[in-house]
């Protein structure tokens, strides 16, 4: 939703992270749709680019992260780099909240 503002960073080099917490859909939508109307999911599912190739694309440092394990050597190689870099996080789409899952 600000690859503009990703764009912008890379040009003046701004030493930022970007985390992006990806389960695909839109989740606490569908949060709510789950209480008030079970398995009727309505829209809630997206198709997001792959924001590793995407921060790459734009010559900064982009990673995935799939398990939490390898998140602290992540965000260690993204503070190295001294520039802008997106870490994506890919969550389990069934796990809503950390206490609620479908």
């Amino acid at each position: 939703m600000a690859s503009p503002d990703f764009a912008t960073a890379v040009h003046y080099q701004l030493p930022l992270i970007v985390i992006v917490a990806n389960n695909a859909m839109y989740g606490s939508i569908r949060m709510h749709q789950e209480k008030q109307f079970p398995g009727r999911p309505s829209a809630t599912e997206l198709t997001n680019p792959d924001l590793m190739t995407f921060a790459r694309a734009y010559g900064a440092h982009g990673e995935r992260v799939e398990r939490d394990g390898d998140f602290p050597a992540a965000l260690e190689r993204a503070l190295a780099t001294k520039g802008p870099a997106i870490i994506e996080l890919r969550l389990d789409p069934n796990q809503l909240t950390p206490d609620m899952a479908l």
